[in-house]
């Protein structure tokens, strides 16, 4: 139960990450990095279905690290820039 409470933050996260850094590609890259993706899925997807439990786990975890290093280089500046920022006032007043 724990392991499926981890898995479902780490995936959610990795999708807020994700998002912003597909926001930080310029408009002429965001199709092509888009459809390589959807390549990528459909093409791992037989391979996936065919593993082990524990080694669907394994490869589970690796996409998480391999996506994770691939969208840190275009994350960490925004993420950075919202942790300075001050947080909205909750007193109607701008």
């Amino acid at each position: 139960m724990a392991g499926s409470l981890l898995d479902s933050l780490a995936e959610a996260w990795l999708f807020v990450l994700a998002y912003v850094a597909f926001a930080q590609l310029d408009a002429s890259r965001r199709p092509v990095v888009a459809m390589s993706a959807c390549l990528a899925a459909y093409l791992l997807q037989p391979w996936a279905n065919a593993l082990a439990p524990t080694a669907a786990v394994a490869a589970n975890a690796l996409c998480f690290v391999v996506l994770f290093l691939c969208v840190r280089g275009l994350v960490e500046a925004p993420l950075r820039e919202a942790r300075r920022s001050e947080p909205p006032r909750r007193d109607g007043r701008g």
